[in-house]
């Protein structure tokens, strides 16, 4: 059967990569608790920390970022993980996209914006 993307049941129990976990036992760690704490009382592969291409319902990831959350007395827990991540923690997905913010750091070092500038003046790149 599959999911119904218009029922919001089906995604929270669809499967998602545990690529956004990874970084879970080292922000754990700055907060001084144990990546097993989280495991207390639920059920779920500890190598969801480890391997990024496993799946888990979307509603475990969930559960388990609010257990750490909990555990660290930070209720911000999920942003600071997001923080510590870029683009290529999406996969294949992530690997086609390329952030804006660097095309435009990379045009100001080359001199880009400057010939962009020029060029929105009417001169010429040549």
């Amino acid at each position: 059967m599959t999911a119904n993307p218009s029922d919001e049941s089906s995604i929270i129990s669809g499967p998602q990569r545990a690529s956004v976990l990874v970084g879970v036992p080292k922000l754990l760690r700055d907060f001084g608790v144990s990546a097993d704490a989280v495991r207390d009382g639920m059920e779920f592969d500890s190598r969801v920390f480890e391997d990024p291409d496993m799946r888990l319902p979307y509603a475990m990831v969930g559960r388990i970022l609010d257990r750490c959350a909990q555990l660290t007395g930070c209720e911000h827990f999920g942003l600071l993980l997001g923080a510590a991540h870029d683009h290529a923690i999406m996969g294949l997905p992530g690997a086609f996209r390329r952030p804006a913010w660097q095309d435009a750091l990379k045009a100001t070092i080359t001199g880009g914006a400057e010939k962009t500038a020029q060029g929105a003046a009417g001169d010429s790149w040549a």
